[in-house]
């Protein structure tokens, strides 16, 4: 996402989620709520209109409706969907909330969190040690096999990654496909 809101030219930055939660046609939508001042970051909702039978597992849908109502009372605005990855937001304030805190020591880098296939944790570990964060190397060996892992800590290592946190990672059915 760093390396997409980096290139892109706009004066709106827009994450859209891999697994269409939101039409791609719904991006104009977000772009006129965010440039028509409804607020400083539009968030995707998926809890808007009705679901496809399976789309959401009845636990996910409670934790998330639950996390919706916290977060609103938290924030003082009504918050819908706050795991929805579809997000737009000025360029400049991305910039400006992107920078690390200065009381973060470093930030965890997962590897394929709920079975589920993502940029790969060593090259965004060895990024952000190149770009002086430290990273926390997260390496599960549900995917992997021994030589592999092992070739992944040693080749992070070579670039400077020194934390490593291994674990077994989420079962592959903590994903669903939809």
């Amino acid at each position: 996402m760093r390396c997409g809101f980096a290139e892109a030219r706009g004066d709106v930055v827009l994450i859209l989620d891999s697994d269409m939660g939101v039409a791609p046609e719904d991006v104009p939508k977000f772009v006129r709520a965010l440039s028509g001042g409804k607020g400083e970051l539009i968030n995707g909702s998926r809890l808007v209109y009705p679901m496809e039978g399976k789309a959401m597992r009845f636990l996910n849908l409670l934790a998330n409706k639950t996390f919706a109502l916290l977060f609103s009372w938290l924030l003082g605005q009504q918050v819908r969907d706050t795991l929805c990855g579809t997000k737009a937001l000025y360029r400049a304030d991305y910039e400006r909330i992107a920078e690390p805190a200065p009381w973060v020591d470093a930030m965890n880098i997962t590897d394929n969190t709920a079975a589920h296939a993502h940029a790969s944790n060593v090259a965004v570990a060895i990024a952000l040690a190149q770009a002086g964060v430290e990273p926390i190397l997260q390496v599960v060996c549900r995917d992997k096999n021994r030589l592999a892992i092992q070739a992944d800590i040693v080749g992070a290592a070579m670039h400077g990654v020194e934390n490593v946190c291994c674990l077994t990672g989420d079962d592959v059915t903590a994903r669903r496909r939809t």
